[in-house]
This record gives structure tokens, C-alpha cells and sequence, in this order.
């Protein structure tokens, strides 16, 4: 043996690394003053919390993955993720420094720096329905085109 040290731990925080999808968590929730049906978004964790009444939430993973490997998932996922992105740009612009020092806060902000037209949280007159559906890569664009054929 040529020498002895005490092992030490590194802490790498890749939160500007992470994308978009992983800042959300959807989560059930038995909260009886949340309607069914409706939503809530928490803004006070690592990751952004979406929190669901039971059967919401359970629908919304069972659609998730029935519909997981086509195209249609995109439907689900603008339902849920392209407004609550636009309402948590919003709300981290008002109260900024509040958030900073959570991981979902540095991942937006780094993502917002990375996208051309977009402003970094915090910026006045920042037009964030649209840098959501460029944080989001065009969602609608991405979306199937129905026929009237699949209409039916």
C-alpha cells in the first residue's frame, strides 16, 4: 500500500443539463379541496410538482401508456405540459429569486438561455407562451394530422 486517504463524495448538480420533461413529476393526490379534473402545479420542490386528483391521475397514466409509442401521445402531453410550462415561466419571472435555488428553476433558465428568441426568466415583457412551445420544440408541430377518414 503506498498511501491511505479518507474517501470523500462529490456532489455534480447537472440541473442546466436536464431537459425539459424531467423537471415535471405527476403525482397523485387525495387533497379533497383539488376538484377532479383539475390540476395543480407546486413550485416549491426540486422538480415541478403536478399533482392530480386519484382517478385523474390514474387515467392520465393509463392513457400515457396505451398511447406511449404513438403518435397521439402528443395530444396528452400538450394537454398537460404546454400549460403548466407557459404558468410556471410566468410565475417564475414574478418571484424569481424565491426559486432560484431549486434544480427546475437553473434547468428552465439554462434551457431558456439555450433557445434562440427566448429570455431568461426574470426578463420583463418576455412573450412565455411562446418560449414554452420553443422550450417544447414546436408541439403542435409534431402533432398527427387527422383525416376525416380518422374522424370518424
Amino acid at each position: 500500500m503506498l498511501a491511505e486517504e479518507e474517501p470523500k463524495e462529490y456532489w455534480i448538480d447537472t440541473a442546466e443539463d436536464a431537459s425539459i420533461g424531467s423537471i415535471f413529476k405527476v403525482q397523485p393526490t387525495n387533497d379533497a379541496a383539488l376538484d377532479q379534473g383539475i390540476w395543480r402545479c407546486r413550485l416549491d420542490e426540486q422538480k415541478l410538482i403536478l399533482e392530480m386528483a386519484v382517478p385523474d391521475y390514474e387515467r392520465f397514466v393509463s392513457a400515457r401508456e396505451k398511447m406511449k409509442d404513438t403518435a397521439d401521445v402528443q395530444y396528452l402531453m400538450n394537454a398537460v405540459y404546454l400549460p403548466a410550462l407557459v404558468w410556471v415561466l410566468q410565475e417564475a419571472d414574478r418571484g424569481g429569486d424565491e426559486y432560484e435555488d431549486l434544480r427546475w428553476y437553473r434547468s428552465l433558465n439554462a434551457r431558456l438561455g439555450d433557445t434562440a428568441g427566448c429570455g431568461k426568466l426574470g426578463v420583463k415583457g418576455a412573450d412565455r407562451l411562446k418560449d414554452a412551445q420553443r422550450l417544447l420544440h414546436a408541439p403542435f408541430g409534431r402533432m398527427p394530422v387527422v383525416t376525416e377518414v380518422d374522424a370518424v
